[in-house]
């Protein structure tokens, strides 16, 4: 019975809701406000990240660009080529598949960029690169579906505001994104 409000931006739907709720309950000053936003998961922010996520795996493990770069990495080098089409068409792929702008198209160029160093890059420079390439897209996807995974459905939305009217909190208007 402290506080005059208590708010959480998307802290809510990470945690236990249950144990979160009894604890502004507990901080609350009665007829205080607590006002919170969850994602929701048919958001406009969970849809996006679903699409950048799909865009991200379809790039990183359905087309496995750094295991082909690597593949291609550890190719001779042949003096007067540079045999980079499969990691141009995978652009292009991307592109057509998801956009311009894309993750698939982000990644896929950040792939062939990197490739295209070589001769002013030793192999191994290159291949950390494609190291930091790969945890970057995994450390992004684990972060995404852990988006996914935590936004609420309509039917969960109303049953914490069920919740919330039960431990005497009184819910105004609801919204998510």
């Amino acid at each position: 019975a402290t506080f005059d409000a208590v708010t959480s931006q998307f802290g809510l739907e990470y945690g236990d809701r249950m144990a979160a709720t009894d604890e502004v309950v507990r901080v609350l000053k009665i007829g205080g406000h607590f006002g919170f936003i969850m994602h929701n998961q048919a958001g406009p922010v969970v849809t996006h990240n679903k699409k950048r996520a799909d865009a991200l795996r379809w790039a990183s493990q359905d087309e496995a660009l750094v295991d082909k770069a690597r593949r291609w990495l550890s190719l001779p080098v042949i003096p007067g080529t540079n045999d980079l089409d499969a990691f141009q068409n995978s652009v292009t792929n991307a592109v057509g598949r998801y956009g311009q702008g894309s993750g698939a198209h982000e990644f896929s160029l950040a792939v062939l960029q990197t490739l295209s160093l070589r001769g002013r890059q030793s192999d191994q420079e290159i291949l950390n690169m494609l190291d930091r390439l790969h945890n970057m897209v995994s450390g992004e996807l684990s972060r995404l579906n852990a988006l996914a995974k935590a936004a609420l459905s309509d039917n969960m939305i109303d049953d914490f505001a069920l919740m919330l009217h039960n431990r005497n909190l009184n819910v105004g208007s609801i919204g998510t994104l």
